[in-house]
């Protein structure tokens, strides 16, 4: 659990990001970039998160 903790602030890498949210990773993660790059708030961005995981990812 400590080391988990540890890496909290590490990124992901492409593999291991496609074995979590499986689907098209390109599809999802320009889904999720965009999410981030339009949403006006933390409400509209879980939306648009959710949108994204049940369509794209």
């Amino acid at each position: 659990m400590k080391k988990t903790i540890l890496r909290l602030g590490t990124t992901i890498n492409k593999s291991k990001l496609q074995k979590i949210v499986g689907g098209n990773l390109n599809t999802c993660i320009q889904c999720y970039d965009s999410c981030v790059a339009n949403s006006k708030d933390r409400i509209a961005l879980g939306i648009c998160f959710d949108e994204c995981q049940a369509n794209y990812c």
